[in-house]
């Protein structure tokens, strides 16, 4: 062992506080932003409003294209199947030629919760189908990189698609919304001011 009260040469000397402030606060970030990249945490930061700025008392449609991979241009709008609820399925969503007006108001970590015009709130079932539920019921929405993410537990980590269903005798056939679908059709969606 050394003495270093013989020989002070040889003593390690001391940092002052803020350099070791200063390097391990360099380390942190590097440990971060190391971390994101691995990740994939750099992601496009959403903006506030639905992931596009929206503001809350302005109504909007949601523009979706990618809707069918055989026909590349093709786009259309979120809307429901009816406003009828003896119509069977009525509350769920589908591609239209004319979307459902939509408010978006402020909702937590960057997901909004979306009102329908009929009052209503755009929201997800526990099967995935996006369908327009209570108030009550209501899961909050952002647009990132062009697509449209949910914050519901379940289906946090998939984008909203489309699928098309022509098979059931109690709907009629169209491309209908949700998430983590058989083929994994993702639309690509824009929020756009209501004519």
């Amino acid at each position: 062992m050394t003495d270093f009260d013989k020989n002070p040469e040889g003593k390690p000397k001391k940092l002052p506080r803020r350099n070791l402030l200063r390097n391990a606060a360099i380390k942190a970030t590097s440990a971060v932003l190391l971390l994101s990249f691995l990740t994939g945490c750099h992601k496009e930061t959403p903006k506030p409003g639905g992931g596009v700025g929206a503001e809350p008392d302005k109504w909007y449609v949601l523009k979706v294209t990618n809707i069918d991979p055989k026909t590349p241009n093709a786009m259309g709008y979120l809307a429901g199947i009816s406003s009828d609820p003896v119509f069977s399925f009525y509350d769920y969503m589908q591609i239209s030629a004319s979307g459902w007006k939509f408010k978006v108001h402020p909702g937590t970590n960057g997901f909004d919760y979306w009102e329908i015009s009929d009052g209503n709130y755009l929201s997800l079932r526990y099967n995935g189908w996006a369908y327009r539920a209570y108030e009550s019921n209501k899961i909050g929405w952002k647009i990132v990189n062009g697509k449209l993410y949910n914050n519901y537990d379940r289906w946090k980590d998939y984008p909203i698609g489309c699928e098309y269903r022509s098979d059931l005798d109690l709907i009629p056939a169209a491309y209908y919304v949700g998430v983590g679908l058989t083929n994994n059709n993702q639309l690509n969606v824009e929020i756009v001011p209501a004519p």
